[in-house]
């Protein structure tokens, strides 16, 4: 992301203009639709939140000085705490999801999310992968 002092705001509005000369309301605006590139129906301040707390999380247990064995005690207790945030949190998991499918033009939506499947050649060849995933899942099994 560019800087953001970068994006000009206007001191009267205190709305931000980015390079295409689009104004954003505010800048939780300019950072949903423009840098993340969902779009701003549903809950946008949710999915704001959402990327921030999971960021927070992976920044407070990152140290690239950290020896292996401190690696792996904050690899585990980092996914504990997200273990714990999905499921204090799925509502914001779940829009988050279907904002990237809508991102992706597998779905569409009217003014809110989830919207409808409008990709069917994705879901045909989905379904042809998930029922061969299932017949490599039980071959494990039977083998293992």
């Amino acid at each position: 992301m560019k800087p953001l002092e970068s994006y000009k705001r206007c001191e009267v509005t205190g709305m931000y203009e980015d390079d295409d000369g689009v104004s954003w309301t505010d800048l939780g605006s300019l950072l949903q639709s423009k840098v993340i590139g969902h779009c701003g129906c549903g809950c946008p301040e949710e999915n704001l939140k959402l990327i921030y707390d999971m960021l927070m999380i992976q920044q407070e247990h990152w140290n690239k000085d950290a020896t292996y064995e401190q690696i792996m005690t904050s690899y585990h207790e980092k996914n504990e705490k997200i273990k714990n945030y999905v499921v204090e949190n799925w509502e914001r998991f779940s829009d988050f999801f279907f904002y990237v499918m809508n991102d992706k033009e597998i779905m569409e939506h009217g003014g809110s999310v989830p919207g409808w499947i409008c990709d069917n050649n994705f879901m045909e060849a989905l379904k042809i992968w998930h029922a061969q995933y299932l017949i490599d899942k039980a071959e494990e099994e039977n083998n293992g």
